[in-house]
């Protein structure tokens, strides 16, 4: 029984290789589509061609639909790559999080600097 436990724990153990960091990448993903949201909300423009093509065609879940397709892209990449070299992979899955926190920094300073009544719109909707 403790053996089965065990091996269990192991198995459970090794299932991602970065789970805290892939823990970021979605949450900074989340907030990505978040922000995304909220400049939309007041007046914004989506820059990214392919995130408005997704957004004309399919609206926020079209949006919600592209995000995570390439986050779970990421992962895999990472999961793949990280059993052969695990140090290229770390590095892949912080420039993940860096670059999906990055428009939601720039998002933020963008509705503080310029979006006076930014909470009212948004809440109005």
């Amino acid at each position: 029984m403790h053996a089965a436990v065990g091996q269990l724990r192991h198995h459970h153990e090794q299932s991602v290789l970065f789970p805290n960091a892939y823990t970021w990448l979605v949450l900074a993903a989340s907030l990505d589509v978040i922000m995304t949201y909220l400049m939309l909300s007041v007046g914004a423009i989506e820059v990214n061609a392919v995130a408005n093509h997704a957004l004309r065609v399919a609206g926020l879940w079209g949006l919600i639909a592209l995000k995570f397709t390439i986050i779970a892209g990421v992962l895999w990449i990472c999961e793949f790559v990280g059993r052969r070299r695990p140090a290229t992979a770390r590095s892949l899955v912080s420039a993940g999080v860096a670059l999906n926190f990055l428009p939601v920094v720039f998002s933020f300073a963008q509705l503080t600097l310029f979006f006076d009544d930014w909470v009212a719109v948004f809440l109005r909707g």
